[in-house]
């Protein structure tokens, strides 16, 4: 649905004296998601109705690519030193840490 359509169906549901669960079952769209839309539509007007890009945001455990780079780096360095040991290595003499099962993707 675009926006026109959603202040469209708000509006229309705003003037209904009786339950809007009929109009809104016979289109698909779940209640939850009626609410949704009218409190976006309360809060921000039109534009609350946009759709808008998914924020993207960091996983709170995954390796950034300069601290892959650094594993890589550190790894070449050190080829003896095992996946386990790499990562000892890694965790206590750098600013992050790391474990023996991520070091050996790298």
């Amino acid at each position: 649905m675009d926006i026109r359509e959603k202040v469209e169906l708000l509006r229309e549901l705003a003037t209904l004296k009786g339950d809007g669960s009929r109009i809104l079952k016979k289109l698909n769209i779940p209640r939850s998601t009626y609410y949704d839309w009218k409190r976006k539509y309360e809060r921000e007007g039109i534009m609350g109705l946009r759709k808008k890009r998914a924020v993207e945001r960091r996983i709170w455990n995954r390796l950034m690519a300069s601290e892959c780079d650094r594993i890589i780096e550190i790894a070449k360095g050190y080829p003896e030193l095992s996946c386990r040991l790499l990562a000892i290595k890694i965790t206590d003499e750098e600013d992050f840490s790391v474990s023996g099962s991520q070091c050996i993707v790298y």
